[in-house]
């Protein structure tokens, strides 16, 4: 039996997450905007969990509720901006992940699913040297939706060739559990220290790191 696995980048490959809150902080200073990180957090809390730019929808919010009239997607592209030159600046790998890639792409294709766009996946493979795992990626730039959207998830499946029902999505967060179950794929949950309050009840397992997933694991989860 083929079976693949498709993994979210985003604090399952990389540790960026932290990365987020500092740079829109910056976006937003180099408009003469004071931002402190318990404004961003709460603003996209309030967002909510829907198939759109999260962040994007965030900004709006906390601009329209300061009657301030700038483009939202101007501070958005100066938070890329930032957050990119950061993705450069700081250590993003998170230890054992590549050996763990290593290990899996012996056993299967591996694909990469990600809500970010295709010049931050770019960046991050290239920074850490993971591109060559790959089989397949996609980005929100090929699919065009947001994650709880399942179409990135469904375009990996596609590209690598293998059914739905014998590959194995391994994400850090409830909406990625969404779309992975919403294209009707199973899921391997490795939460962090951004998304441990999240809800995990949708994972078939909860792992503390890649180190856990082993082939016979997604052969067992995958024949089940």
């Amino acid at each position: 039996m083929d079976y693949a696995l498709i993994f979210d980048m985003d604090g399952v490959l990389v540790n960026t997450e932290g990365l987020h809150c500092p740079s829109c902080i910056d976006a937003f200073s180099r408009y003469g905007i004071t931002l402190t990180e318990d404004e961003y957090r709460n603003a996209l809390i309030h967002v909510g969990v829907v198939d759109t730019d999260i962040e994007q929808e965030a900004i709006s919010t906390i601009l329209k509720e300061r009657k301030i009239c700038i483009d939202p997607r101007k501070i958005k592209e100066q938070k890329m901006f930032e957050y990119r030159r950061r993705l450069h600046e700081n250590d993003i790998k998170i230890e054992g992940v590549g050996q763990s890639l290593a290990t899996l792409y012996d056993h299967f294709p591996l694909g990469l699913a990600s809500s970010s766009d295709r010049p931050t996946v770019d960046i991050v493979l290239d920074l850490t040297d993971f591109r060559r795992y790959f089989s397949a990626t996609v980005s929100s730039s090929e699919s065009k939706r947001l994650k709880p959207d399942p179409t990135c998830c469904v375009m990996a499946s596609e590209l690598l060739g293998v059914e739905r029902g014998n590959c194995l999505v391994v994400e850090d967060s409830e909406i990625g559990i969404s779309a992975a179950k919403a294209a009707g794929i199973k899921v391997v949950a490795v939460p962090n220290e951004y998304t441990a309050g999240n809800d995990f009840s949708g994972a078939v397992k909860i792992i503390k790191s890649l180190k856990e997933i082993t082939p016979e694991m997604v052969g067992g989860i995958l024949s089940e």
